[in-house]
């Protein structure tokens, strides 16, 4: 098994799991009594958050891992995948 040495994200996801606006509308605050960009704060750090504490990508976004050593199997951090682009062995 190879073991695992670091990931980056390399690209993050387009869109956020919830906007700050839905996130008002759904705690039923009215335009203007709040601000639509620490909202948005609040929604990263918790999306960030829960994915670390999942091991999983709750959206879909592009990372980089790293592996050394040998062996067949590779475990990737977090899951699920939708795309393997390339891997070097070696």
């Amino acid at each position: 098994m190879f073991a695992f040495a670091g990931q980056q994200r390399t690209e993050k996801a387009e869109l956020p799991v919830i906007t700050g606006d839905d996130l008002a509308s759904h705690l039923g605050l009215v335009s203007g009594d709040y601000d639509r960009n620490f909202l948005e704060t609040l929604i990263s750090a918790a999306t960030g958050a829960i994915e670390k504490d999942l091991r999983r990508a709750l959206i879909s976004q592009t990372w980089r891992f790293s592996f050394q050593g040998v062996g067949d199997k590779v475990r990737l951090p977090m899951a699920p995948a939708i795309a393997l682009i390339g891997a070097t062995i070696g």
